[in-house]
Formats: C-alpha cells, sequence, structure tokens
C-alpha cells in the first residue's frame, strides 16, 4: 500500500483507515463505506441484490438532513438510479448512521446502526446492536426527510405522511463497545443474502466469534495497493460535474 493509500470505488482508503479493522477500534466512515462498494464492485454472490439497493454512503447521509426534498432527489437521489417516481430502479435505501450525525464536532460519533428504507412501501426499519432513544430519535428524522421525497404531490400540494421506524426487535445485540460498524456491515451482507432486504428470517450467526473473524476478513480485504473503480464514472460525479 502506498503512503497516501488507494481508491476503491468512490471511496479513497488511506492507512489510518485499514487500521481500524483490526480489534477494538471503532470504525470509521470509509472502512463503512468500503464494505458497502466491495459488496457492489467485488462480492459476485451480491452483485445481483445489490441491483435492487442505493447504498447510502456516511458521507451522504448528512445531506437528508440537510436539503429539502426537491433538492436531495435531483442531487442524490436520482442521479444514483432512484426514482422518486413509479418506475424507480432501486427498491431499498441502505442507510448507515451515527450517533454524531447532529453534532458540529468532527468524529463525534459513538456508535452505528443500520436504517433501511423500503421505497416501495414507504417504511424504515432500524437494525441497532445497541438500542437507545438517541439513535431511535436519529432514525426517524432521517426516515421522514426521505419518507417526504417519495410522497407524491396531490390535488392540494404534496401530503407527507409520517414514517414511523421500527426497531427490530429480533436483531443481534454486540458484546463490547466497539464492534458497531462490523455489525452494520455484516447486516448488509446477510439482508442481501437473506433476499428479504428489510425482513431476514434470522440472526442467529451474527455471534460475537462470528463478528471477530470477519473483523479480520475484512482487514485482509482492505490492505491492498490497487485501484478498483466503477466501470463508468459514478452518477454523482456526473451531476456534480454538471452542475
Amino acid at each position: 500500500m502506498s503512503c497516501d493509500g488507494y481508491r476503491y470505488g468512490d471511496t479513497f482508503v488511506r492507512p489510518m483507515d485499514k487500521v481500524l479493522m483490526k480489534p477494538g477500534r471503532w470504525l470509521n466512515d470509509v472502512c463503512v463505506s468500503f464494505g458497502m462498494e466491495y459488496f457492489q464492485l467485488e462480492d459476485e454472490e451480491l452483485m445481483k441484490q445489490c441491483e435492487r439497493v442505493y447504498f447510502m454512503t456516511p458521507s451522504s447521509v448528512q445531506l437528508v438532513l440537510c436539503l429539502p426534498s426537491d433538492d436531495l432527489r435531483q442531487v442524490l437521489l436520482l442521479p444514483n438510479g432512484v426514482d422518486a417516481g413509479k418506475e424507480q430502479r432501486k427498491e431499498f435505501i441502505f442507510i448507515p448512521i451515527n450517533d454524531g450525525l447532529l453534532s458540529m464536532k468532527a468524529n463525534a460519533g459513538t456508535h452505528w446502526a443500520l436504517l433501511v428504507y423500503n421505497i416501495c412501501k414507504g417504511t424504515a426499519v432500524l437494525f441497532d446492536s445497541i438500542p437507545s432513544d438517541k439513535m431511535q430519535t436519529l432514525a426517524n428524522t432521517v426516515a421522514q426527510s426521505l419518507h417526504s421525497t417519495f410522497v407524491e404531490e396531490g390535488d392540494e400540494g404534496r401530503a407527507v405522511a409520517s414514517c414511523a421506524v421500527n426497531c427490530s426487535p429480533e436483531y443481534v445485540r454486540q458484546q463490547n463497545s466497539c464492534d458497531c460498524g462490523v455489525y452494520v456491515i455484516e447486516a448488509m451482507r446477510h439482508l442481501l443474502l437473506s433476499q428479504q432486504l428489510d425482513n431476514p428470517d434470522t440472526w442467529e450467526h451474527m455471534t460475537p466469534t462470528f463478528i471477530k473473524g470477519m473483523r479480520n476478513k475484512w482487514f485482509v480485504l482492505m490492505d491492498r495497493d490497487v485501484t478498483v473503480t466503477n466501470s463508468a464514472t459514478s452518477a454523482t460525479e456526473k451531476q456534480s460535474n454538471n452542475l
């Protein structure tokens, strides 16, 4: 690996990011984004299922809270194949969120969870390995912002129905304070494998031993010095270049 790092899809990985995959470390945005990119670029078992999902990177989640619905659709959703109309190409949005999202301080987060928004049904499920009122409130805010973007305009203007987030009671609970990011990445993998992208049958395999093993595997996957890119310029890049 070069001293500067390498580009993996739309994610730039630095040596300091890879180190965070070692045991006892809290994963940052880059680590979580790497997992999302890997599923789409190299995991042949999951690539087909990935076509049903828009993977919202952690760095993009802030836009959901900051942009008005119309701007959010034009800047983030439509360029990435998420059409708010009836012919949408994507069915789900996977949203990794951390509890420092609303903070003005850098690296303020201490916990990750996965929010899954079902575009067709207008529902959302939170997979949180350490449930808390703070994360539930944050998930509700993100889901409602997304939901208002997909609600069709009626004769009397935009009628925004509420979108309550259900916290999955069957989801596993972590046994330490640092593995939440790995749980988020592996939750995405399991949802894709199960083909039930917001309601899998079981989470029994996600034991602490399993998560420890996956940490090691992700560390090996990130320990490379090869640039892996999408076959074409990303839709977000294209949109930015046209602004």
